[in-house]
C-alpha cells in the first residue's frame, strides 16, 4: 500500500534530484528504480543531470521521469579540450536556471560532483532544503584536499545527509556532520520475475557455454578499486583445481582497464574460461543464470551488486570492506575474504564450486537476507518518510 505526500513545493516541483551523469552505473541504477516509486507516492520530481544524456536516460523517460540537461549547442563540434570547461560552466549556469524556475521544495544531491559544484548553485538559486547522498566510502578525499575540505563546509547547510551502509555513515560523523541529520537508507531492489532454469539455458546457448559448466559472475565496471586484477590473480592460483568445465562472466562499462584485463588472461591462460559481456541493463537475467557472485572490491558504500545476486538466490563471495559486511553474513549467506588476498578468495572460489550442497544453502539464506532488509518498498518507504518532513 502506497502513501500519498501532500507537497508544498513551488511551480509543481517537490523534489529535483542532481547527478553528474547517467550512465550505468550503481547509483545512477538506483535512481531509475526508485523515481517511478515515489512519483506513484505522489512525489513530483524531476532529474538534473549534469552531463550529456547517458546510457540511461531513455529508461527514465520511458517511466515518466522529467530529465533536465545542459545545452549542448555548437560545443558538439568542439574537441575535447574547449569543450569540457566550458560545457561544464553551461552546465552549472542551466541548474541555477532550472532550480530558480521550477522552485522544488527539496534539492538532493548525488556523488561528490554534483555535491561539490551543485550544491553551491542550489543555494544562490534560493532552495532551502538540501540533502546529499553518499553512496561510497571517502577514499577519494585522500587525493583530493580541495573537495574533501569543501564537502565539509557543505555538511553544515545539509538538512539530510543520506549514507547507504553504517561504513558511509561513520565517516559522515567524522568528517562534521552532525548525528541528528545523519540517516542511512541501504540501497533496495525490486527481485524480477524471470525463471533460473529458464535463464540458464538460455544464457549458455547464446554464449556457447557447455551445459554443464559452473558460471561465476561479477558485476562491476573496470574500475582499479573494483578488484578484477585480484581476481584474475586468484583464478591463476586455482585453474588446474577448478571443474572442468567453469566460465567468469565479467559485466560492466570498461572505464579503461579492460585492455590491462584482457592482457592478463591472455598470459595467465584463461582466455577460454573468462567471457567479457560489457555493460548490461539485463543483469537479473545473468545473475538467474549464474551459480556464484562475486565482488572483489577494495572500497565499497553499499553494493547494488550484492543485493541483486542474493535476490536470485546466489551465494556471494565479497570482500570484507565498507558496507558489504552489512549484507552478506559470513558462511551464512555467503563468503567473506580479506581485500587484495588473492590466495584466501581462491580458497573461497574452490570451497563453492566444489560445494554444490553449500551452494544452494548460502543461496536461500541470502535471498532470505534480502526479503528481510533490502528490497525497493523498503527503500521507498524510508525516502519517502525522509522527504515527508520537509514537504508536509
Amino acid at each position: 500500500m502506497t502513501e500519498k505526500v501532500n507537497s508544498s513545493g513551488g511551480n509543481g516541483t517537490d523534489l529535483c534530484y542532481v547527478i553528474g551523469s547517467l550512465q550505468i552505473g550503481g547509483a545512477e541504477r538506483h535512481l531509475l528504480q526508485i523515481t517511478p516509486e515515489l512519483q506513484i507516492r505522489g512525489i513530483r520530481l524531476c532529474i538534473y543531470c549534469m552531463s550529456r544524456l547517458d546510457a540511461l536516460a531513455p529508461q527514465f523517460k520511458a517511466k515518466n521521469i522529467t530529465v533536465v540537461a545542459p545545452p549542448l549547442g555548437n560545443l558538439k563540434n568542439a574537441s575535447p579540450r574547449i569543450l569540457r570547461p566550458i560545457f561544464f560552466l553551461l552546465s552549472l549556469c542551466k541548474l541555477w536556471w532550472v532550480l530558480r524556475q521550477m522552485k522544488p521544495a527539496i534539492c538532493h544531491f548525488f556523488l561528490p560532483e554534483a555535491y561539490v559544484f551543485g550544491a553551491p548553485i542550489a543555494r544562490l538559486a534560493g532552495c532551502k532544503t538540501l540533502l546529499m547522498s553518499r553512496r561510497s566510502l571517502n577514499f577519494y578525499h585522500k587525493h583530493r584536499p580541495i573537495i574533501a575540505f569543501m564537502e565539509r563546509r557543505l555538511h553544515t547547510y545539509m538538512k539530510a545527509l543520506i549514507g547507504n551502509s553504517l561504513a558511509v555513515m561513520r565517516q559522515l560523523h567524522v568528517e562534521g556532520a552532525a548525528p541528528e541529520h545523519t540517516h542511512i537508507i541501504y540501497n533496495g531492489y525490486s527481485r524480477p520475475k524471470v525463471s533460473r532454469k529458464e535463464e540458464y539455458a538460455k544464457l549458455k546457448n547464446h554464449l556457447g557455454i557447455p551445459d554443464d559448466a559452473l558460471i561465476l559472475t561479477v558485476v562491476a565496471n573496470f574500475i582499479p578499486y573494483k578488484g578484477h586484477a585480484d581476481l584474475i590473480d586468484a583464478l591463476r592460483g586455482i585453474k588446474n583445481s577448478m571443474p572442468n568445465n567453469w566460465r567468469l562472466l565479467l559485466v560492466g562499462r570498461d572505464d579503461g582497464l579492460g585492455k590491462f584485463l584482457h592482457t592478463k588472461i591472455h598470459e595467465y591462460d584463461l582466455s577460454d574460461n573468462i567471457l567479457f559481456l560489457g555493460a548490461r541493463n539485463d543483469t537479473a537475467k545473468i545473475f538467474a543464470a549464474s551459480d556464484i557472485a562475486l565482488l572483489c572490491s577494495h572500497e565499497e558504500g553499499f553494493s547494488n551488486a550484492i543485493i541483486e545476486a542474493m535476490a536470485a538466490g546466489l551465494p556471494v563471495i565479497a570482500t570484507d570492506v565498507g558496507g558489504n559486511p552489512e549484507a552478506i553474513i559470513d558462511n551464512l549467506t555467503g563468503l567473506l575474504v580479506k581485500p587484495f588476498d588473492t590466495e584466501q578468495l581462491g580458497k573461497a572460489i574452490l570451497k563453492l564450486t566444489r560445494d554444490s550442497a553449500l551452494r544452494k544453502e548460502l543461496g536461500i539464506a541470502a535471498s532470505k537476507r534480502f526479503s528481510d532488509n533490502f528490497t525497493l518498498e523498503q527503500c521507498v518507504v524510508k525516502y519517502t518518510t525522509l522527504y515527508k518532513k520537509f514537504l508536509d
